[in-house]
């Protein structure tokens, strides 16, 4: 019994320290391009009708790079302190996609994420 407690506590330590390890916030050194990676979830997340699409009603359209840079206030490297970031997490003073339509996924919010703290570059 003994032997099995040590045993367990060393590969409890080992996870412990191997989860500890993880370094968050380091970048992929994939580069994330906004016309492949990110376009696309603006497209399918905020262009509705409606919101920020062609016939929007809304106050701006998002679609393109500048639309989404100066709308989204999009800070290059501080993903934090971006509008389009805080507004899709819902961490701003509104939450976007606005209900009923469905929240974006947290692998999508984690591109987006990215991409702005890699310099949300027009790629």
């Amino acid at each position: 019994m003994k032997r099995f407690t040590i045993l367990f506590l060393l590969a409890s330590g080992i996870a412990v320290i191997a989860s500890s390890c993880r370094h968050e916030g380091v970048l992929p050194e994939q580069q994330i391009s906004f016309s492949v990676d990110i376009m696309p979830i603006i497209s399918s997340g905020c262009q509705h009708s409606g919101c920020h699409g062609t016939q929007n009603t809304s106050d701006f359209e998002l679609l393109n790079y500048n639309d989404v840079m100066d709308h989204g206030d999009v800070k290059p490297g501080e993903p934090k302190s971006s509008k389009l970031y805080q507004t899709i997490t819902g961490q701003g003073e509104e939450f976007m996609p606005a209900p009923p339509y469905p929240a974006l996924t947290e692998r999508n919010i984690k591109l987006i994420y990215i991409w702005i703290a890699q310099g949300a570059k027009d790629n």
